[in-house]
């Protein structure tokens, strides 16, 4: 039906209208409205009356419908509702300034609520990206450690990249009590390599990332499933020579003289090395060649050794070594020179003569050949005054037939016997060329049981003349004068 206020179409069984909340009439009054419909009063025209004078008679229009707020049974609805309302309203705000405590911590519980919902729902589709773990574990794992055993080196390895090889969803680890963590994590697998001039290292590392509320982090330290290594050069040479000991005895060959014995207390210096990164079994190595060598007092000893080591397990170890044939052959090098003397003691047949006194005793050795029996032959010359004369009544300082030999040559042999007459375990027994006034040998003893150090010559001179028994008969006579020198090498 028609609103007979705004015209406006309603629903029949409304009773007021929707547009304008006037009270609509009963339904059958409206079907006998529309039924007979009113016929229009006919309207009176006024009469022309040019001059006014005549009554215009005037009739009123039809009162319109009143206006809902000036229906009065709308106005008391109204005024109802507002009251009604303004009630609440002040029921409120009563509520709220008597309850304001916790009307606030209610807001918040919604808030967390709402956050809490949201986080819910990113930790279950959000995951920590590559470039955030790659970031985290590049702070986490700066160096590598490594310790190179008894030869290789000990590194401290700087990190050069990260390579992420898994990330999965997993439970939160059960000992973890905090607040504020999602239900959700994950796990995570990555590959830490980091590089050196003489190792390459790639850890494989694990690490759990949960969701808190700044964002997902690491709980806990990176764990090692293992680390692969791989030699980029040779052995740490320091630490071989330090271990010569293990060496020596690899190399040391049954029945031989011991090498730790021979050069235990040695000297020892790497004569070069060969690194091999990628032999045909995948296994570097690297072959070492070692000089040592032994100095005594007298003498020496000189080998070079080869060790072969492996790079295996991650480590450098000895697998064998030999040393050359020379190695246990002890030199007697260091007597080569020139070895200068002062007069000791004098011992002859008769009376002594000191005509060495004052004269210096030089003898230079110019080679001593090698043996494997520990002897040799020695070449050289000496000088030193000789005595060619007789037999003496008495000591004295000096006589007629006291000579002086300058760079005479001789020839020796090297004795590694003891000798009784030296103390020593070391001396070379020299003669020299024969003349008919004489001749002169000289056996030179290096190292005494009273001093290992110790050097001396004893220069014997033999000298044979004609004398005659009783003045009557002429007979050969041997006349032996032996100075003992104390030696000191220039």
């Amino acid at each position: 039906m028609h609103c007979p206020s705004c015209g406006q179409e309603n629903n029949d069984l409304a009773t007021r209208c929707s547009h304008c909340g006037s009270i609509l009439p009963e339904p059958h009054a409206t079907a006998m409205l529309e039924e007979e419909p009113t016929e229009p009063q006919p309207q009176t025209q006024p009469t022309s009356d040019p001059e006014g004078t005549e009554e215009r008679s005037w009739v009123p229009e039809e009162s319109p419908v009143a206006a809902p707020n000036e229906n009065p049974e709308f106005r008391e609805v109204a005024k109802v509702t507002e009251n009604y309302i303004s009630a609440k309203r002040n029921r409120f705000s009563e509520f709220f300034a008597s309850h304001q405590k916790a009307v606030g911590i209610g807001l918040a519980l919604l808030v967390v609520a709402i956050v809490g919902g949201a986080w819910l729902i990113l930790s279950t589709t959000n995951t920590p990206s590559y470039q955030q773990i790659e970031d985290d574990l590049s702070q986490l794992l700066t160096t590598y450690e490594y310790s190179g055993g008894t030869y290789g080196p000990d590194l401290e390895i700087p990190l050069s990249s990260i390579t992420v090889t898994k990330r999965e969803p997993t439970q939160v680890p059960q000992d973890l009590d905090e607040a504020g963590v999602s239900p959700t994590a994950f796990s995570v697998e990555a590959e830490a390599t980091f590089t050196d001039a003489a190792i390459h290292a790639v850890r494989n590392v694990a690490v759990t990332y949960v969701l808190r509320q700044d964002g997902w982090s690491i709980v806990g330290e990176p764990a090692e499933h293992g680390v692969s290594l791989t030699a980029q050069s040779g052995v740490d040479e320091d630490k071989v020579l330090e271990n010569m000991d293990k060496v020596l005895n690899e190399a040391a060959k049954p029945g031989d003289t011991s090498l730790a014995d021979i050069y235990g207390d040695g000297e020892f210096e790497v004569d070069g090395s060969d690194f091999n990164a990628t032999p045909q079994n995948d296994t570097a190595t690297d072959d070492v060649v070692i000089r040592c060598s032994k100095q005594e007092n007298f003498s020496a000893y000189e080998g070079t050794i080869t060790a072969h080591f492996a790079f295996e397990s991650g480590k450098w170890s000895l697998r064998k070594a030999e040393a050359n044939s020379g190695a246990t052959t002890k030199s007697f090098e260091p007597l080569v020179g020139t070895w200068r003397g002062e007069l000791l003691e004098q011992k002859a047949v008769g009376a002594n003569c000191y005509g060495a006194r004052g004269e210096e005793l030089v003898v230079t050795i110019d080679s001593v050949g090698d043996s494997t029996l520990g002897k040799g032959q020695v070449k050289g010359n000496v000088s030193a005054l000789v005595h060619f004369h007789k037999r003496l009544d008495k000591s004295q300082e000096s006589t007629t037939g006291d000579e002086r030999l300058e760079e005479f040559p001789f020839a020796g042999t090297i004795s590694t016997t003891h000798d009784e007459t030296t103390d020593s375990d070391l001396t070379i027994t020299c003669t020299t060329s024969g003349s008919a006034r004489g001749e002169v040998s000289f056996v030179l003893a290096f190292g005494t049981d009273d001093d290992p150090s110790a050097a001396i010559a004893k220069v014997t001179s033999t000298h044979t003349y004609d004398e005659m028994v009783l003045g009557l008969f002429p007979h050969k006579a041997t006349a032996q004068f032996t100075d003992t020198y104390l030696l000191s090498k220039e």
